[in-house]
């Protein structure tokens, strides 16, 4: 009887530190997925930029 009640305190504290290890995990990924997006978004928008470029000097040249 006194091994169950020592053990159920260990038992949460055991559930509380896995709680906090797994919001920790979580947020690192959600940080890192952030980040990477954020990444491809501005080659994308690069890429944009410079196909608009391109399209711009193209019209200059059939202009002139």
């Amino acid at each position: 009887m006194m091994a169950d009640l020592n053990l159920l305190p260990i038992l949460y504290l055991l559930l509380i530190l896995g709680l906090v290890v797994l919001f920790v995990i979580s947020l690192v990924l959600f940080v890192k997925r952030i980040v990477e997006n954020n990444q491809k978004r501005a080659e994308h928008y690069q890429n944009i930029e410079k196909k608009l470029d391109d399209i711009i000097a193209l019209v200059k040249e059939k202009s002139d």
